[in-house]
């Protein structure tokens, strides 16, 4: 103890730290992303962890507009070409 006295239950203090910065949300999808496409990270789980309120019906149903999208044809993309007048005087 201190000055001939012995200690009385004293806690050891502790100190919690925050991150230094903010997390980037950016940053983490693009993580994401990178793990879901080199097949290290499942979709399912890729929701789960960006998502951990949501039901597995939710999950279920997001992973189905996920299969959709990827079903789906892609889109057309106007022809830069549709928007060009002839020049009657060229």
């Amino acid at each position: 103890g201190g000055f001939g006295k012995p200690y009385k239950g004293v806690d050891v203090p502790s100190v919690e730290r925050a991150d230094a910065l903010p997390a980037d949300e950016t940053e983490l999808v693009n993580r994401t992303a990178v793990a879901v496409t080199s097949e290290i990270k499942s979709r399912r789980q890729a929701i789960c962890d960006q998502h951990p309120d949501w039901t597995d019906e939710q999950i279920d149903a997001e992973l189905a507009l996920i299969r959709q999208d990827i079903a789906a044809p892609p889109a057309e993309l106007p022809n830069d070409d549709d928007d060009i007048v002839d020049d009657p005087h060229a």
